[in-house]
């Protein structure tokens, strides 16, 4: 089943990374330049700037180059991302390049210092660790590059859109409690495995939000475990030995649809039936959304918009910072409660297909 799964989900990859965004976007069809000393996204070693004194894009005219700096690609939402933000930054005459950083913290310290030596105009960056790369984006800043925080909010940025862990978490725990009572209201156990990310602080925050809105709502409810999986790889791998040890389990609640998607996956290859399992998440994968419209474990997701619209607001941001125009120090991505009710209208507006 792992093998299937991670075979699945590096074609889906692929696939996305041909196809674009918004279910249908062209790509331009020129490669995004690579930050010297580099490797890329694609994992080819980027060749030095010829000339780092002239290749600042706001000095000589030239076409503005972003840095898309991200933890990791092994997550559908980062990958499809990635791909929009290439096609919208070239409707708009940028060149983006995406870096992986592959979890690894210093490695982004290194791909950050190369797009300072290399002159890009803007960084947007999704953290490994935010007190890690502060001083860097502050060496960023005084040369005049926009640093956009995308995701976790650190010191040093021009500005952050990002999720309000607490308040977002807390309604999703409370929206799946509502479920779980009112259609589960004689199973004579409430037993919940919280899928997250130990080392990712605001990812912390999300999980124990969770668990707060969802015990103030069913305060019967047992928190068994908690397992940790950035992609859905690695959430089936812990879900299954978790399931060994807990195979009473009924309830999950993860950090994103990938994790749901993973720990669903190890409940399904231990014979676990849907009536005797229910997932609920944060973010709208197309596999999570696929299973709540099929009927399949899931029962709701907290959407915070389609990969389409996010990347709309970082590339209209990205560009009023560049143009110079005000901007708020912190933006918030908007709450989107998915449920069996608009599953199949929300299914065709963030652009999926059967």
């Amino acid at each position: 089943m792992r093998k299937r799964l991670a075979l699945f989900l590096g074609t889906m990859m692929v696939g996305s990374m041909l196809v674009g965004c918004g279910g249908g976007a062209e790509s331009s069809g020129e490669a995004a330049a690579p930050v010297a000393g580099e490797e890329t996204a694609q994992g080819t070693e980027a060749p030095a700037p010829e000339d780092t004194d002239t290749t600042r894009a706001q000095t000589d005219g030239g076409t503005k180059k972003i840095a898309f700096a991200v933890n990791t690609l092994d997550n559908e939402i980062w990958a499809l991302t990635a791909t929009c933000l290439e096609t919208y930054g070239a409707e708009r005459g940028y060149e983006v390049t995406t870096l992986s950083a592959n979890a690894n913290a210093s490695t982004q310290i290194d791909q950050l210092e190369s797009c300072i030596e290399a002159g890009y105009d803007v960084i947007a960056l999704d953290p490994v660790d935010t007190s890690s790369v502060e001083d860097v984006c502050k060496k960023a800043m005084d040369a005049g590059i926009v640093v956009v925080n995308y995701g976790q909010e650190f010191q040093n940025a021009t500005t952050s859109i990002i999720l309000d862990e607490v308040t977002t978490g807390t309604n999703m725990g409370k929206n799946a409690a509502a479920w779980v009572k009112e259609n589960w209201g004689d199973k004579d156990h409430y037993k919940v495995i919280c899928v997250g990310l130990d080392t990712v602080p605001v990812l912390v925050t999300r999980l124990d939000s969770f668990k707060e809105g969802f015990a103030s709502e069913l305060p019967e409810a047992e928190f068994v475990t908690d397992i940790n999986g950035a992609s859905a790889v690695e959430s089936m791998t812990a879900g299954e030995s978790a399931l060994q040890a807990n195979p009473d389990i009924n309830i999950c609640l993860a950090i994103g649809g990938d994790q749901a998607y993973g720990f669903v996956q190890a409940a399904i290859a231990a014979g676990i039936s849907q009536d005797e399992m229910v997932a609920f998440a944060i973010d709208a994968t197309e596999q999570s959304m696929k299973m709540l419209k099929n009927r399949e474990y899931f029962e709701g997701i907290m959407s915070v918009g389609s990969v389409e619209a996010k990347t709309r607001l970082l590339m209209d941001t990205i560009e009023a910072c560049v143009n110079g125009d005000e901007v708020p120090v912190r933006t918030y991505f908007e709450e989107d409660w998915i449920s069996r009710d608009n599953i199949d209208a929300k299914f065709e507006e963030y652009g999926y297909t059967e």
